[in-house]
């Protein structure tokens, strides 16, 4: 990761930290905090699902670092800053930089697949349907196996 790289994901968390740290987000802290022990006459929060149109909310231009770990940090700082920005819902800005575990799931003993949808405009991924590698339980039973997860790094 180059110096310029680390001055701009230090800028881009100073924003962050910011915007987490401003009036607005502690009014909506203050909120979902109402909502969630019961106080009555509190407004619900609305939140807009974006992960299915994330490229959409920061597209590729936006994005400055060429060093694989350093544009990781820089897409998520990117997300909480475009998406309280472009979006403007009650989504909670974090005060710290989240930090996502990469685990390996093993579910059943086999691989679990997956056809993902595609947009035909956009050319971008919106949803997918999980391909059933069991279709009679009684049948296929003896290919179920314990879960095993692996942290990666």
């Amino acid at each position: 990761m180059t110096v310029k790289e680390k001055e701009r994901l230090r800028e881009l968390a100073k924003k962050q930290r910011e915007l987490a740290n401003s009036l607005e987000m502690e009014s909506l802290r203050k909120q979902h905090w109402e909502l969630n022990t019961h106080h009555r006459g509190t407004y619900p929060t609305v939140r807009i699902e974006t992960a299915g149109f994330r490229k959409e909310i920061i597209p590729d231009i936006q994005i400055q670092c060429s060093d694989p770990f350093a544009r990781v940090i820089e897409n998520q700082l990117l997300y909480y800053i475009y998406h309280h920005q472009i979006v403007g819902d009650d989504q909670l800005i974090p005060k710290t930089y989240q930090i996502s575990w990469k685990i390996d799931v093993n579910y059943f003993g086999f691989p679990v697949t997956k056809t993902i949808g595609i947009n035909t405009v956009t050319g971008t991924n919106f949803g997918f349907k999980v391909n059933h590698a069991i279709s009679n339980i009684d049948e296929d039973f003896d290919k179920l196996k314990p879960l095993k997860a692996v942290v990666r790094r």
